[in-house]
């Protein structure tokens, strides 16, 4: 259920900052090209000088946030990959070292620049999510007894919420995918497509699993 909650929400926003800033492209010519920082411009149309600076920093603190878990999470499975033979480095080894290697990327100016990498995350996911299938099918029939969860408390509530959260946190860059595309006003058909697949197929896993 958070997951169908999150996903409709996560959509809908998509939805709702695309639709504002084809009105910011209508009503301001000097939205009409490559704009920088459009969730910000969005905010400062909307509230003034005032919400522009507030939209900036909650979108730098998500994106840190968010860049700090990715981090986390390629030297981690760099790790758990070559640990077996490269064993000098560490997890902690491999945090600056996936740092320094993915420091170009951050000095491009916007998705347009590095578009391959979407074409690249888009296989991996599906390659992904294919040989996950194939597990969980072979393991299906070994399957002798059926699992059996902890009641869930306080605490892993506020866990599993906070994760499904930051799996939906990606609206922010929105406004500057709809910048680089070339017909803007197709952005919430894309939002919606996308998020009706990824909420179709986790729940087809959930079921699955």
């Amino acid at each position: 259920m958070l997951l169908v909650i999150f996903g409709i929400n996560a959509g809908f926003s998509g939805v709702c900052l695309a639709k504002c800033w084809i009105i910011l492209e209508e009503r301001w010519e000097e939205y009409r090209g490559h704009v920088r920082k459009p969730f910000a411009s969005i905010g400062y149309r909307a509230g003034g000088k005032w919400m522009k600076i507030l939209c900036s920093f909650c979108m730098n603190i998500t994106f840190f946030g968010g860049a700090t878990v990715y981090l986390l999470l390629c030297s981690e499975l760099i790790h758990s990959i070559t640990h077996t033979f490269i064993k000098n480095l560490t997890f902690c080894d491999w945090i600056p070292i996936m740092a320094i290697i993915l420091l170009p990327l951050t000095w491009l100016g916007s998705p347009e620049d590095f578009w391959p990498a979407a074409f690249g995350a888009l296989g991996a996911t599906i390659i992904g999510c294919i040989l996950l299938l194939i597990n969980i099918i072979t393991d299906s029939s070994q399957k002798t007894n059926d699992v059996q969860y902890d009641s869930p408390t306080f605490q892993s509530f506020f866990l599993g919420l906070g994760i499904i959260t930051f799996s939906f946190g990606g609206a922010g860059a929105f406004p500057t995918f709809q910048n680089d595309m070339k017909d803007k006003r197709k952005f919430p058909l894309a939002v919606s497509i996308g998020f009706g697949g990824i909420l179709l197929l986790k729940k087809s896993l959930f079921i699955l699993s």
